[in-house]
């Protein structure tokens, strides 16, 4: 269930007219993106409603991944969001993810050496953040 949250909270992160700055391709619409987005925590729902916790979460760390993956891709380009708070949001929420994998690690992604790239830079990039991350109580739902 915690791996379903996440992927709304990346779903609401996602600003689909800041690309149009940005020097990689647009989706079609903004209608494309949710249609795509509702798509990721879908497929885990139904496998969560047909008795299936296991196919779920590889669903999740599936989608996680891919939406980790294209947010490496478009940060280093600031022009790809609207603001500078955006920007921060965006490394936040891979910096939760990645202080998430150290209390519950994620069996794909220990073997995805970039996916480990990703999350350590996260880290490393606002040190006081990730402290505070680590501090929550992760017994608890964020």
């Amino acid at each position: 269930m915690k791996h379903l949250c996440l992927i709304l909270l990346f779903s609401v992160a996602v600003n689909s007219e800041a690309v149009e700055l940005c020097p990689h391709e647009n989706s079609e619409s903004i209608l494309q993106d949710y249609l795509y987005n509702i798509r990721l925590p879908f497929a885990a729902l139904q496998y969560f409603n047909i008795d299936q916790p296991d196919e779920a979460r590889k669903s999740l760390a599936l989608d996680l991944s891919s939406i980790i993956f294209g947010l490496n891709q478009l940060l280093p380009h600031e022009t790809c969001f609207e603001n500078e708070a955006e920007l921060s949001r965006a490394w936040g929420m891979i910096r939760v993810l990645a202080v998430m994998h150290e209390h519950y690690p994620v069996p794909e992604w220990e073997k995805d050496e970039q996916i480990l790239s990703i999350l350590k830079k996260a880290k490393e990039n606002d040190s006081d953040h990730t402290a505070k991350v680590r501090g929550r109580d992760w017994s608890k739902q964020l």
